[in-house]
């Protein structure tokens, strides 16, 4: 399938084609308007041709004298533009003629003259007011036809230069209107990727503008819409979540923890403003399959058996599960699923490794596991800060993301952690 004319070779060849068409018309109008006037102008210099003659051959023709005539014939032939003159007496006969063979002929009309193609003056000889003679003068159209030519010469060339610059300038124009139309096709692609801070170019009072303005309007109620669903989304996420700490009181605030301690971690890694909320939502939900697990297993002081820690270990496949079935929640599902993985590929459910694991995942896990051996379970009391980052440290590699774990330090010696930990105890209590 071939593909069509663009947008700017269709208004270049639309504005050429009506400039040369309108040009067409104009210079055609103007050829013929010269040609009349020219015409107009040949006879009129034939009349005062005619005339001059009449004046001059009046004493020859008197004198029927041909010495005398010739001169005054061959004055007038002298015309660029003359094709012929002569001279008739009272009888219609010629007496002298420039063309020396018809003399003394009666010329009816005369031979020589080209319909449409001679402009010929006939003038009476007059004696007193009689009339004995009469002189006729032909102009040949030759000096019309030669300045028509001429001036059609400078109309085409000035229409083929009107005309490339009407081009030229076109597509200069649609250029100028096509890149704007980019630009709003352009934040028309970004607005469709989710990125709802995009806004289009404005400037001017054309149509481009007000569809500009109509587009920004439009993706600012989207923008409050997506805020209104954003904010109820998280508030059923966070009911959710708290569902979690219901069957188990141990964990209370944990998943606030770990997701603000993962949006952390995300920021300092220049993650983009979807991907941190994903990443933010699976932090959440991270233990969401946990509502599966029995409370005996949850809350059991002592050591698990290998079936219980099976059940205990199947809360990340079903957690996945039960947020897999909501359609805007498939990667967040995914990300829940692998939290567990670890780096040298020992985790489950799957037992992916080193960057098989999802980012999100990677983040998830270290934060889970810091704050988890920070808090008191049912089986041991809340390790002190300095062991539970040793002992992180120490499964840098082979349970954790070398990265993560080296950013999640950084914010740790930064006392970021410690604070979204103490900021979080605040808001339990309020």
């Amino acid at each position: 399938m071939t593909a069509g004319l663009s947008l700017r070779w269709k208004m270049a060849g639309a504005v050429s084609v009506l400039l040369l068409a309108m040009t067409a018309a104009i210079g055609v109008a103007l050829v013929r308007h010269e040609r009349a006037v020219l015409l107009d102008e040949g006879r009129k210099r034939a009349t005062a041709l005619a005339e001059m003659l009449a004046v001059t051959a009046r004493d020859p023709l008197l004198d029927r004298d041909e010495l005398r005539m010739g001169p005054v014939i061959q004055s007038v032939m002298q015309d660029p533009d003359s094709v012929y003159a002569y001279v008739l007496d009272h009888t219609d006969t010629t007496v002298y003629h420039s063309n020396t063979d018809l003399i003394g002929t009666a010329l009816d009309p005369q031979p020589e003259a080209q319909p449409g193609r001679t402009l010929e003056a006939a003038v009476p000889v007059l004696v007193e007011g009689t009339v004995v003679g009469k002189v006729f003068v032909g102009l040949g159209v030759g000096f019309v036809d030669r300045a028509s030519e001429t001036t059609a010469r400078g109309l085409l060339l000035r229409l083929g230069l009107g005309t490339f610059l009407a081009l030229v300038g076109t597509l200069l124009l649609t250029d100028f209107h096509l890149r704007r139309i980019a630009r709003l096709e352009g934040a028309l692609d970004l607005v469709a990727d989710g990125d709802l801070s995009v806004r289009a170019d404005v400037r001017g009072r054309d149509e481009l503008a007000r569809l500009g303005h109509g587009f920004n309007s439009m993706v600012m109620r989207i923008e409050r819409a997506r805020a209104e669903i954003e904010r109820g989304v998280t508030e059923t996420i966070r009911a959710l979540a708290s569902t979690i700490e219901v069957n188990d009181a141990y964990t209370h605030g944990h998943c606030e923890r770990v997701a603000r301690g993962s949006a952390a971690i995300a920021e300092r890694m220049e993650v983009g403003a979807a991907a941190l909320r994903e990443f933010e939502l699976a932090a959440m939900l991270h233990d969401i399959g946990k509502i599966g697990v029995p409370s005996e297993i949850l809350l059991k002081t002592g050591r698990l058996t290998k079936s219980e820690m099976v059940q205990m270990q199947g809360h990340a496949a079903l957690g996945a599960q039960i947020l897999g079935s909501v359609s805007f929640l498939g990667r967040v599902a995914y990300y829940v699923r692998h939290h567990h993985e670890n780096w040298d590929g020992s985790g489950y459910p799957d037992g992916v490794k080193g960057g098989e694991i999802p980012l999100a995942a990677c983040i998830i896990h270290v934060v889970d596991a810091y704050d988890a051996l920070t808090s008191s379970r049912p089986y041991r009391m809340a390790l002190s800060h300095n062991v539970a980052i040793r002992r992180i440290t120490a499964a840098r590699g082979t349970e954790f993301c070398p990265e993560v774990v080296d950013i999640f330090l950084e914010l740790v010696d930064e006392g970021t952690i410690h604070s979204i930990r103490r900021r979080v105890d605040r808001e339990a209590v309020a």
